[in-house]
């Protein structure tokens, strides 16, 4: 997979769900892929910006809240910070070796 990071700031993030069976039965699926997108859409400006993110659902998801969700953010968005500077920092070094 090669990640493209030019002009990346001026992509829009976006995001893909999975909800397998493991999760549950289609009612706790579809929960689990809600409460994933509205923690998404309240906290979209401290995502890194113009990156493809995928969400896998885990099976406690669905018994959770929003509430809940949000105090497990700021460790899941220092991961994503982390992972997006080594793709910038990856990105930068084969672009200097043209």
């Amino acid at each position: 997979m090669e990640a493209s990071l030019v002009g990346a700031e001026d992509r829009v993030t976006r995001i893909g769900l999975v909800a397998s069976r493991r999760v549950g039965n289609a009612i706790r699926r579809n929960r689990a892929k809600r409460l994933l997108r509205e923690l998404f859409r309240q906290n979209k400006a401290a995502f890194p910006q113009g990156f493809d993110l995928i969400f896998v659902a885990h099976a406690e998801l669905p018994a959770k809240s929003i509430a809940e969700l949000q105090a497990g953010l700021p460790a899941v968005l220092g991961e994503l910070g982390r992972r997006a500077r080594a793709l910038a920092r990856g990105a930068d070094r084969s672009q200097a070796g043209r």
